[in-house]
């Protein structure tokens, strides 16, 4: 069910809590980015904008792009595999149980000194145990900002979700970060440590972030830009996050929350149960 159970699978219920809690965070919007009206709410991506999300200043020391952090395992026909020991070719599993090839895997490194914390869009966000339902993620899980998770029928940016409980940015220790991701021969969500994250979807902007692009060129030249397996969501500025809050903000009395709006919420309510049982 993506990750979220039967309840958020749908609009979700909105409750009061939610609805304050969103109210504050409105609140906090305006007061720390100074978020005027009229703003654009949340919605599907462009293409322009998802390939920004991948687009820094410098890729070699700022991965923007949608990856998975070492040491993250992808469930296959024969198990859980961690991601760096995976070759083209490997069969991967899907969200609806299919086993597909691997078609390609991209690879970005990122050196730090280890006596410092890393660059702040270097740093993984960490998806807790349990952040979006029993057992997805079954154990903690490291991904890039910009690294799409599939909740509520849309694919939605992970750092759209950080709410310094169960989504937080944290920092790892050692002098190198490396991120890996998968491509298959059509974009698709993957399980990984037990939780629906996307495939790459490739573009030749994106492309040029990792490391091994050369090996991708060699093998298979330029890229055809992917097509996504899903509708593309994010809060795209403070203005729409904004205009989410507020939606979220009044579902108590007229939901009109879009399906990111309610993704977000349930990892909200997930965090605040999960807080109580701990």
């Amino acid at each position: 069910m993506s990750g979220m159970d039967n309840e958020a699978a749908g609009r979700g219920k909105p409750d009061m809590k939610l609805s304050r809690r969103s109210l504050v965070a409105a609140g906090a919007l305006v007061m720390t980015a100074g978020v005027g009206l009229g703003a654009k709410k949340a919605r599907a991506l462009t293409d322009a904008e998802r390939e920004n999300l991948c687009d820094g200043d410098n890729a070699n020391t700022t991965p923007f792009c949608q990856c998975f952090l070492s040491g993250t395992h992808l469930l296959t026909p024969n198990g859980e595999i961690a991601i760096e020991h995976m070759r083209i070719g490997d069969l991967v599993s899907t969200e609806n149980g299919e086993a597909r090839a691997i078609r390609w895997i991209g690879r970005i490194t990122v050196d730090r000194d280890s006596a410092a914390p890393s660059h702040t869009d270097a740093m993984p966000v960490r998806v807790a145990k349990d952040a979006f339902g029993m057992g997805s993620p079954h154990r903690d899980l490291y991904l890039s900002r910009a690294h799409m998770v599939h909740l509520n029928g849309v694919l939605i940016p992970v750092g759209d979700l950080i709410n310094g409980r169960t989504i937080t940015v944290v920092d790892v220790p050692g002098d190198q970060i490396a991120y890996y991701h998968v491509e298959l021969e059509t974009h698709d969500v993957l399980i990984a440590e037990g939780a629906p994250c996307e495939s790459f979807l490739t573009t030749v902007e994106k492309l040029v972030s990792f490391d091994n692009a050369d090996e991708y060129y060699a093998l298979y030249g330029a890229p055809a830009d992917t097509a996504p397996c899903a509708p593309l969501a994010a809060f795209v500025g403070g203005r729409s996050e904004l205009k989410s809050r507020l939606r979220s903000a009044i579902a108590v009395v007229v939901d009109i929350r879009e399906p990111q709006d309610v993704a977000r919420d349930h990892v909200e309510r997930r965090a605040i149960e999960l807080a109580k049982a701990a």
